[in-house]
């Protein structure tokens, strides 16, 4: 059978034209069994379309791993934050919600309830994220029994220190949960919810989001760069996020550094808020004349 990619579909309020090339779901191949020209076809999807969907396949904690180690064979054999256990890293606000699968440390297990014999976990109590313990505000418990809810926190999976970003994450859903969908609130002012599934998870077009300024602030984009904190994810772990889940407030509930664990100069990270892999032919020096 030959590979196929299809067009996701978008929810209502979506503007077709805007991402019209962004998400595939690919069919005729399992890309855990995919050929090397198999596997390059799917590479270039990725790269085109940023976010590919594999519908109803089997896959293992070790074929999850080497599908995304395909992606890039001569990346460090760890997981994005450099450890065997994330709940060794007990100061890191993920350790609330990640729980490392044994002979897999690089595949971590996500969800809500207590499962048992899970890929070697004996049994684990797991915590879904909710917007109400992370955000400075949320939305009320009416609103929440009435099925509203907010996004809890946009990221991109990396440790943003020591460790460069992977090049490819995947997600792997197990068991999808059911139920009447929730409709999310953005909180941000524009007044916009978005119905989805229990248990979804979002994706956006950082291409997008980049098209869509004006620009005086695309001008900015393509000079500035992020300086992150040393061990981030502890850093921010007292701190709240915003309504819509972007950033932090200014609270000054940030750690000293001094309080951090050890850690190095020369590991801390700062990246260029706009970048063009190699892969990509998107030409930037219309936004960088700006």
């Amino acid at each position: 059978m030959a590979i196929t990619f299809h067009p996701l579909k978008l929810p209502d309020s979506a503007d077709r034209s805007m991402l019209a090339d962004f998400g595939r779901e690919v069919r005729g191949v399992h890309p855990a069994r995919a050929t090397k020209e198999e596997f390059l076809l799917i590479q270039e999807a990725l790269y085109k379309y940023s976010a590919l969907l594999f519908r109803n396949i089997d896959l293992s904690p070790e074929e999850q791993y080497a599908v995304v180690k395909a992606f890039d064979p001569e990346a460090k054999g760890v997981y994005a934050h450099g450890t065997t256990k994330m709940q060794d890293l007990k100061k890191s606000v993920l350790t609330s919600y990640l729980n490392t699968i044994p002979r897999v440390p690089q595949v971590q297990l996500i969800g809500h309830g207590t499962i048992y014999n899970h890929e070697g976990i004996p049994e684990v109590t797991l915590r879904h994220g909710h917007h109400a313990s992370t955000h400075k505000t949320r939305v009320s418990q009416e609103d929440e029994d009435r099925g509203i809810t907010r996004f809890f926190r946009w990221h991109m999976d990396a440790a943003l220190y020591e460790y460069n970003p992977p090049k490819v994450t995947a997600l792997y859903g197990i068991k999808v949960p059911q139920g009447p969908k929730q409709v999310v609130r953005y909180d941000d002012g524009s007044g916009d919810e978005l119905p989805v599934p229990l248990g979804t998870t979002a994706f956006e077009s950082g291409k997008n989001m980049f098209d869509i300024l004006p620009p005086e602030l695309k001008s900015v984009a393509v000079r500035a760069k992020a300086k992150y904190a040393p061990r981030p994810f502890e850093w921010f772990r007292d701190a709240k996020l915003t309504s819509d889940g972007f950033g932090l407030e200014t609270e000054g509930l940030e750690k000293k550094l001094d309080d951090l664990s050890e850690w190095k100069e020369e590991d801390v990270k700062t990246y260029s808020f706009v970048s063009a892999p190699a892969h990509c032919s998107r030409d930037l020096n219309d936004a960088n004349e700006l």
